[in-house]
C-alpha cells in the first residue's frame, strides 16, 4: 500500500511539473539568424579540455553570432581566453541550477528569449542540467554526441536523446576527454582537425599581493582542494612534500577552495613546525629559513589568479581536479595525486599533449600502468568512480617522483651548458 508521504510526494512532483510547463516560454521572442548556441556545464577541466576547438567554430562559420552557454565556476577564465569567438556568455550556477526550482525556472525564461539556428551540445556524458537547457532552448537543428551513461540512467538517456536533431557516433573506448571532444568536434564539423591542447596567452590580473607573492623568488604551488573528499590527499603527505620542497630552497604557495580553509591551515602548521625543527648546517638540503616562505592563499584567489600563480610557479602538486589540468596546459611540470577516478579520460595526459604530467596512483594501478590488457581492464573500471584509497600514496612515492624529475631536469641542463 503506498503511503501518504509517497502520495503527497507525487502530488507535489507533479504540481511543480505543471507550473513548470507553465512559466517557461512557448515560443522564442526573436529569431536570431546565423546564430550558434554551445552548451557546456561542466566542470573546470572539462572546459579546458574543449576550449581549444572553440577557434574551429568560429572559422567554420566566420559570420554567425555564438554563444557560450557555460558553467559560472570558470566564467572569469573563459572570458579572459575565449572572447575573441564568443559572442555573448550565458552563466549557469549549478549549484543553484536546476536544485533551484524558481531560479531553474525564471533562468530558462532568459535563456529562451531566443531562438538559434544552431545547438550543439558535445558533451559526452551528458546530464540533467545540460538535458534540460538542450531541451527548453529554441534552436532549429540540435546536435550532440550518442555518449554514455554515467550520469543519466538508460531510460533518463533514452528520452533525452529524442531532444536532439542528430546523435553523431562516439567510441566506445575509454578516451583521453580533449581526444573525446575531437571526435566530436570533426564529426560536427565533417573533416580532421589537428589541434593543439594549450593556453595561448599570460593570464594577468590587477591584484597586487598575487604578483608580489609570485615575485618572491622560486616556488612550488600545492593545491589540496578537490570536489569530493575520497580525490583529496592528507594534510600530513602534502606537508612532507612541501618539507622536501623547502630543503631545496623552494618556497611554498597553498592554494585551494574556501571550504579548504581549516585544512590549509592545519597544512602550514605542519609545515612550519617541520622546518623549524630541521638542523642548521652548511648542508645544501637544508633550507635557508631566513628567506623561505610559506604562503596560504586558499580561498583568496579567483579562478584567473589562480591560473596566474600555477603559470609562474616552478611546479605544481596537486590533487586530480581543475588546478591539474591548468599546470598540465599552461606546461608546468605538474605532479598529480589521484585515487584513479576517470583513469584514461581525464587522467594521465598522453604523452602526445604532455611530457611533463607525472600522475601519482595506488599501487595496483602503478603496477598495472604497463600492461595495456590490466591497465584498460582498471580503466574500465573506474570509469565512474574508482573505489580506491587516495591516501595509500604515500608521499615518498610523490618525493621519488619529483626527485627524478629533479635530477634529470639538472643533467638536461648540464648537457646544455657542456
Amino acid at each position: 500500500m503506498i503511503s501518504i508521504k509517497r502520495i503527497l510526494k507525487i502530488i507535489g512532483k507533479a504540481l511543480k511539473n505543471a507550473l513548470f510547463i507553465l512559466c517557461v516560454r512557448h515560443a522564442p521572442k526573436q529569431i536570431k539568424k546565423d546564430s550558434i548556441i554551445i552548451i557546456k556545464t561542466d566542470s573546470i577541466g572539462d572546459y579546458l579540455l574543449f576550449r581549444n576547438f572553440i577557434p574551429e567554430i568560429r572559422l567554420a562559420y566566420p559570420k554567425y553570432s555564438i554563444t557560450l552557454l557555460g558553467n559560472i565556476a570558470w566564467k572569469t577564465l573563459s572570458k579572459s581566453l575565449d572572447s575573441n569567438y564568443i559572442d555573448e556568455f550565458i552563466w549557469i550556477d549549478k549549484g543553484r541550477f536546476p536544485k533551484k526550482y524558481l531560479h531553474t525556472i525564471i533562468k530558462l525564461h532568459k535563456i529562451q528569449y531566443s531562438c538559434y539556428d544552431i545547438l550543439i551540445n558535445p558533451l559526452h556524458s551528458r546530464d540533467e542540467t545540460s538535458e534540460l537547457i538542450a531541451k527548453y532552448i529554441f534552436a532549429n537543428s540540435k546536435y550532440t554526441s550518442q555518449g554514455d551513461c554515467i550520469n543519466l540512467q538508460s531510460d533518463a538517456k533514452q528520452k533525452a536523446d529524442l531532444i536532439y536533431t542528430k546523435l553523431f557516433p562516439s567510441s566506445k573506448s575509454i578516451l583521453f576527454e580533449f581526444y573525446r571532444n575531437q571526435e566530436f568536434f570533426e564529426n560536427f564539423l565533417n573533416k580532421k582537425l589537428s589541434i593543439k591542447l594549450c593556453i595561448e596567452s599570460k593570464i594577468k590580473t590587477q591584484n597586487h599581493h598575487i604578483k608580489k607573492t609570485i615575485e618572491q623568488g622560486e616556488y612550488a604551488t600545492l593545491f589540496i582542494g578537490a570536489n569530493a573528499i575520497y580525490r583529496k590527499w592528507s594534510m600530513d603527505h602534502f606537508a612532507k612534500v612541501a618539507c622536501y620542497l623547502a630543503r631545496h630552497n623552494m618556497n611554498i604557495i597553498i592554494c585551494g577552495g574556501k571550504e579548504d580553509l581549516e585544512n590549509s591551515n592545519l597544512l602550514v602548521s605542519i609545515i612550519s613546525k617541520s622546518i623549524k625543527d630541521m638542523p642548521l648546517g652548511n648542508d645544501s638540503k637544508q633550507p635557508n629559513k631566513t628567506n623561505l616562505n610559506i604562503t596560504n592563499l586558499v580561498g583568496q584567489t579567483t579562478l584567473n589568479e589562480l591560473a596566474q600563480i600555477v603559470q609562474n610557479a616552478s611546479m605544481l602538486i596537486s590533487n586530480e581536479t581543475g588546478c591539474a589540468h591548468l599546470g598540465a596546459i599552461i606546461g608546468i611540470p605538474t605532479f598529480v595525486i589521484s585515487n584513479g577516478n576517470h583513469l584514461g579520460r581525464f587522467t594521465p595526459y598522453p604523452k602526445a599533449l604532455q611530457k611533463i604530467y607525472y600522475a601519482i596512483y595506488p599501487k595496483s594501478i602503478m603496477q598495472a600502468i604497463n600492461n595495456e590488457k590490466a591497465y584498460m581492464d582498471l580503466c574500465q573500471s573506474f570509469a565512474f568512480r574508482s573505489n580506491l584509497a587516495i591516501n595509500e600514496i604515500n608521499a615518498d612515492c610523490v618525493i621519488s617522483t619529483i626527485e627524478s624529475f629533479l635530477c634529470n631536469l639538472k643533467t638536461s641542463k648540464q648537457a646544455i651548458l657542456n
